[in-house]
């Protein structure tokens, strides 16, 4: 599926492709942990929208799609996978996190971005050398792109709520 090209082989890019892949991969697994925190702590905060919630849940979903998908992308490539251990990735994140929602959310929006960025670069690497990991980066950004919307529009409305219980 992701067979090596003359592009792969060469000095210097190569090198930055499978940076940014390993990268991307633990922005995946990690943002995949949050939202499943933020279903199972914070599922009475979003119950009211099941919307809401189905799109959090598939986000999760996409997410561990997308660190298998990109660990099988890095095993082809070097023979050995991104990560041993998904948990290897998700670095000891404190109870402070895992139990605001509006830090929680903050933490998720960044991860996102993250991996916005680093796809667009991998876009820009792969772009006329590697059509496979080119389609897999851009299809892997645009899901992206549309989970950071969620986090942000999340983000907006727990502030708004926020401000509301303060007020009152």
């Amino acid at each position: 599926m992701f067979a090596e090209t003359n592009f792969t082989r060469k000095a210097g890019r190569a090198e930055s492709v499978t940076m940014l892949l390993r990268k991307v991969a633990s922005n995946e697994i990690r943002t995949h942990y949050f939202y499943s925190i933020l279903l199972r702590k914070h599922g009475a905060l979003i119950e009211s929208n099941p919307t809401f919630t189905h799109l959090l849940e598939e986000a999760s979903k996409e997410d561990v799609s997308h660190y298998h998908a990109i660990n099988e992308c890095i095993f082809q490539k070097h023979g050995t996978l991104g990560f041993a251990n998904p948990k290897d990735t998700i670095f000891g994140y404190s109870r402070q996190i895992k139990n605001s929602l509006v830090k929680l959310l903050k933490n998720l929006c960044l991860i996102e971005a993250s991996s916005v960025q680093a796809y667009a670069e991998l876009c820009a690497l792969t772009l006329e050398y590697d059509y496979r990991i080119f389609d897999l980066s851009y299809r892997n950004m645009h899901e992206n792109i549309l989970h950071l919307e969620l986090v942000n529009d999340a983000l907006n409305l727990s502030a708004l709520n926020e401000h509301l219980i303060t007020e009152t």
